[in-house]
């Protein structure tokens, strides 16, 4: 096996983005959320690029990087979804970003341990109902739809939604119980740890090998 040596700099850039996806996570804001999901696809472009062009002794870990972080982002970015009674609710990564959120029931299927972790970060951290808030809320189809709070007076919220349908006002019970964009920067901040142990491993367990071809 090949000794694995991880420099200052590459520690630096995961505390960065760690960073980065932490304060996606609590801040729930559309601006850095996006930050947080392109910081996540530029990794993995860079890392298929290492792939192929990087030295010979550093193509294993950028080799295993693409391979497990572009497997994240099909399996789980494509099927990511929260919870609203009565049903459950799926939202798509892709959706959400396009402004269009489809709800759906699902079967229960088999998922990444993230999606546990998921579980609990969704319910440790609720979802910021205040003048500006990015959230998804109940609309007069029984629907839910992304949009922004930008009032709020006697116990209800106006929702503006991000389609251009009628605003309307909103009680607190047909608000999903976590803004999309907390899903969204949870999964790319797990999807780059995700992708950073697929290449620590793959460089461990095949590194001096590459080195010998």
């Amino acid at each position: 096996m090949s000794r694995f040596r991880f420099s200052l700099t590459s520690f630096l850039v995961v505390v960065t983005l760690l960073a980065v996806g932490l304060a996606a996570m609590a801040s729930q804001s559309r601006a850095a959320t996006n930050l947080a999901y392109t910081a996540f696809l530029v990794l993995l472009c860079l890392a298929t690029a290492g792939a192929v062009v990087a030295a010979a002794e550093k193509r294993p870990f950028w080799l295993g990087f693409a391979i497990f972080g572009w497997t994240y982002w099909f399996v789980e970015f494509d099927a990511s979804g929260g919870q609203a009674a009565p049903q459950p609710q799926v939202v798509s990564a892709g959706s959400f970003l396009s402004g269009r959120i489809a709800t759906s029931s699902r079967a229960p299927r088999a998922s990444f341990i993230t999606e546990d972790l998921m579980a609990w970060l969704e319910s440790t951290i609720s979802a910021r109902l205040t003048v500006g808030s990015k959230v998804t809320a109940q609309y007069r189809n029984g629907s839910y739809y992304p949009g922004t709070i930008t009032q709020a007076s006697g116990g209800q919220y106006l929702v503006v939604w991000d389609d251009g349908s009628p605003q309307q006002w909103t009680p607190p019970s047909q608000f999903l119980p976590n803004s999309p964009n907390l899903r969204i920067a949870a999964h790319a901040t797990l999807g780059g740890l995700f992708a950073l142990l697929g290449g620590v491993l793959v460089m461990i367990l095949f590194g001096k090998a590459s080195e010998r071809l």
